[in-house]
């Protein structure tokens, strides 16, 4: 009965940890990291529950670390260059912990690297609209399905993760499952999403794996998981 309870009281515990990119200080490989942070108190109160999602790429020992992300409504895709430490650090826009989503190392990292920059410098997904998207963690999301060997969650509260027009069918980011969606309404079941249903833009849902509750404006309820990849 104790270990039962004390397995409750975990469950019930909200997720603090996860994959911290200072993990990955010593190698000194390819590397792909799948990234979120939430946004930044300077953003309107009513939207800093949300993250955002962005990868790091670095395709070589000697080859620099490459930001790629979509950062504001009127960006579009930017790649630009960043410094190890900033590509290592565990604090984004100040205060906001970073954490990693899903990891790619060696030659299957350099070949999806590459991908992604192909990829996002062809990347068009119209006009950008914070709900339900397209936004940047649409552009996450989208990349990382069509990347090889990429695996990785998103957080429930990255708002956009989800959205297609008009209708889509298409695995979940971590390819263990599926997901049916339209602008305003899906629902996709996979091994380590569980079940959930999307509602203009916001995710309700019963993680399996690791286990976890999911409610919109909330942190994930349950243990922390390890980044896909570790």
């Amino acid at each position: 009965m104790r270990n039962v309870l004390l397995l409750a009281l975990l469950m019930l515990l909200p997720s603090c940890r996860g994959t911290r990119p200072s993990r990955f200080a010593e190698e000194a490989g390819p590397l792909v990291l799948v990234k979120e942070a939430r946004l930044p108190s300077s953003e309107a109160w009513y939207v800093r529950f949300a993250t955002h999602g962005w990868f790091d790429v670095r395709r070589g020992p000697e080859e620099p670390w490459l930001r790629i992300e979509v950062i504001t409504p009127t960006s579009g895709v930017r790649i630009r260059e960043i410094a190890p430490e900033s590509a290592l650090s565990d604090l984004r826009w100040g205060d906001r912990p970073v954490r990693v989503r899903g990891v790619l190392r060696g030659e299957r990292a350099a070949e999806a690297a590459n991908s992604l920059l192909e990829q996002a410098q062809a990347y068009s997904d119209g006009a950008y609209r914070s709900i339900p998207g397209p936004n940047s963690n649409t552009f996450v999301a989208a990349m990382a399905a069509a990347t090889p060997h990429l695996r990785s969650t998103m957080h429930h509260n990255a708002v956009g993760k989800d959205y297609v027009s008009p209708i889509g069918f298409a695995a979940t980011p971590s390819k263990t499952g599926g997901r049916l969606d339209t602008p305003w309404l899906g629902v996709a079941l996979g091994l380590q999403e569980g079940i959930e249903l999307h509602l203009a833009g916001l995710q309700f849902g019963v993680g399996l794996w690791p286990p976890r509750v999911c409610i919109p404006f909330l942190p994930e309820v349950g243990p922390a998981g390890a980044a896909n990849g570790l």
